[in-house]
């Protein structure tokens, strides 16, 4: 081919072929790097995702708090607000102060709504639909997860509050 009837686009010589091949080397490995970074990253979140799941499930103080607070209601609730309930108390403490870590993830949006209600919409509706925890959570220090369960659509039982709180 003349050079007077050859594309414009086309290399000319063996060295313009090789710089284009290089170039388009680089542009592929820049989009794999891309792609295998998001890749990783999805996986790193789905463990991490897990992580949180069985700081909760796999916990025996959570899984007794739970099972008591699903299973005795407003009696359990009642005894750990007693004032010689100590060990009950601490208990019910940490299962209230892993749902404020939760609810601090979500503010920071670290969590999104659908993966806290799949990992956790009974534990926080049993919370929710007991007022003698719900009314005394802000007192509590547990202001965090006040404001996830409003935001979550579970605070029937919350008090109202006011928009600068």
């Amino acid at each position: 081919m003349t050079p007077c009837c050859q594309p414009a686009f086309l290399p000319e010589t063996l060295k313009d072929w090789i710089e284009l091949a290089v170039a388009v080397i680089g542009v592929l490995t820049a989009l794999l790097s891309v792609w295998k970074y998001f890749r990783n990253s999805k996986e790193a979140r789905v463990k991490w995702l897990s992580e949180v799941y069985q700081r909760f499930y796999g916990n025996p103080t959570m899984r007794l708090v739970r099972m008591r607070l699903d299973s005795e209601g407003g009696a359990f609730v009642r005894a750990f607000m007693e004032e010689d309930n100590i060990a009950l108390r601490g208990q019910a403490d940490d299962y209230l102060n892993f749902f404020e870590f939760v609810s601090y993830l979500y503010a920071q949006k670290q969590l999104g709504r659908e993966e806290i209600m799949t990992m956790f919409r009974e534990p926080l509706r049993d919370i929710a639909k007991h007022p003698e925890i719900t009314q005394r959570l802000s007192g509590w220090g547990f202001e965090k997860l006040v404001g996830m369960l409003e935001g979550l659509g579970l605070a029937s039982n919350l008090p109202r509050r006011n928009p600068g709180e």
